[in-house]
Order: C-alpha cells, then sequence, then structure tokens
C-alpha cells in the first residue's frame, strides 16, 4: 500500500486533474466551516464566559482536526471517495441513506438560518432607507433574497473554481466584517473590558458545547473539497486543515 502522502496504486487519472488551488482549497474549506453555527458564536461566549467558550471551541477544533484526518486515511484504506460512500461501506445502504437525510435536514436548517438572517439585515437597512410606513414586509425580503439570490448561485454553480471565487470572497468579507465588529467594540468601551463579563460559568457549558463543535463541522463537504483538489494528498489536505481551523478559530 502507498504511503498516506502519495498517490494510491491504480489510482484513476481523473482523481488528478487540475481542478482547484490549494488557496481556493482553503476558502472552500473555510467557507463549508463558517455555516450557520457561527452566528451563534457570541451566545455561546455569553452563555460559557470568556475563558471556558476559547477553552471549549479549541478542544471541538482539536476533535475536528482528529476526524478530517480520520476521514482522509479511511478513504485511501477504502478507495470510497465521497462521505456517502464511506458510510455505506462502514454501515450498510441503511446508514448511507439515514446520512443523506440528516445532510440534507442540516443543509435546509442553515439556509433558513442565513435567508432569516439576511431578511433581517434587510429589514433594517430598508427602515434606514424608505419613509416610515412604506417599509417592505419581512417575507418578501425572504422571498427576494431566495428568488434573487440563493435559487441561481445553487442551481447555477457547478464549476469547483468558480465555487471557490465565490468561497475567498464570502471569506473576505466575514473577516472583514469581524475586523469592522471588533474596532466599533473597542472604540464603545474605550479598550476597557467592563466588570459584567463572564469569564467562566459552567451553567453554560451544555447550551455551548453543542453549538461550538457544530460550528467546526464540515465533514459531509470534506471528502469532495479534497477530490477536487489539485493533486490532493493526504499531506497537502491536512496542511489546508490546519490553515482553515486556524483562521476560523481566530475570527
Amino acid at each position: 500500500m502507498a504511503p498516506f502522502d502519495e498517490r494510491p496504486a491504480g489510482a484513476p487519472e481523473w482523481d488528478w486533474e487540475n481542478t482547484t488551488s490549494v488557496p481556493h482549497s482553503v476558502a472552500n474549506l473555510i467557507n463549508c466551516i463558517l455555516g450557520a453555527g457561527l452566528v451563534a458564536l457570541p451566545y455561546c461566549f455569553r452563555t460559557a464566559g470568556l475563558v471556558l467558550a476559547i477553552v471549549l471551541m479549541l478542544l471541538c477544533m482539536l476533535s475536528s482536526r482528529f476526524t478530517y484526518a480520520l476521514l482522509l486515511y479511511c478513504r485511501q484504506l477504502s478507495n470510497r471517495k465521497t462521505y456517502e460512500e464511506l458510510c455505506e461501506q462502514a454501515v450498510g445502504r441503511v446508514g448511507r441513506a439515514t446520512v443523506q437525510v440528516c445532510e440534507a435536514a442540516v443543509n435546509l436548517g442553515t439556509m433558513v438560518a442565513y435567508l432569516n438572517i439576511l431578511a433581517d439585515v434587510l429589514s433594517s437597512v430598508a427602515g434606514t432607507i424608505i419613509p416610515p410606513g412604506a417599509e417592505t414586509q419581512r417575507q418578501l425580503f425572504v422571498i427576494g433574497v431566495t428568488l434573487v439570490g440563493a435559487l441561481p448561485v445553487a442551481l447555477g454553480v457547478r464549476d469547483p473554481r468558480t465555487m471557490a471565487v465565490l468561497s475567498a470572497a464570502s471569506v473576505v468579507f466575514v473577516f472583514l466584517f469581524a475586523i469592522v465588529m471588533s474596532l466599533a467594540a473597542l472604540v464603545a468601551s474605550s479598550g476597557r473590558i467592563h466588570s459584567d463579563v463572564i469569564m467562566w460559568d459552567w451553567s453554560g457549558l451544555l447550551v455551548a458545547f453543542p453549538v461550538m463543535a457544530y460550528s467546526f463541522t464540515a465533514h459531509g463537504d470534506y471528502l469532495d473539497i479534497y477530490s477536487e483538489m489539485r493533486e490532493p494528498t493526504i499531506r497537502k489536505m491536512l496542511k489546508v486543515t490546519d490553515v482553515a481551523l486556524s483562521l476560523c478559530s481566530s475570527l
């Protein structure tokens, strides 16, 4: 058997076609990790406390790094290319169908969360521009974002390189948003930590831990990103994973 960081013997040629570069793979993985769970992270810090939330975040990040490596090794050992195929190899067709239903439910919940967040943001912005009494209903914002934004991207973007560019743009936007919010918080607090900031609260552990764990999971898309990477090796993908997880944690 070939070493884990080399091309497996007998691997088909199309597995090694040029698709996405390493930076684009990092952007794709960050975009998958920064899901709807990111929006709830401030609530985790509020309920569990600053220090405890950071500890939980580091534990979840290291656990995700370990399970990502396991996926890569299992893929090479079993010669299965997708997360669903690995599930079928491990627990049969019923297990694969169960995983697919769970993935569909997670994706649906994430999309609903994003649509509601965008509708709230657009409603707030519109309230500062449109005269009072002429605001559009929130339901119309949800429908508009779905038809104009989400649906065309979901149906039209199939090329992995195009997806990588969109992922990079979204990652840049998220980081700029985080920088702006951090500067605004520093200005508002004059650089001082308020006395009412909670540092450690065990009562918020059961609330914060599941959200933290979800925030670093992208296992359903992980092997697809690996397959679409230019000349993929496990060593190269682990470097991509380390960079992506480090950037997500710093954010």
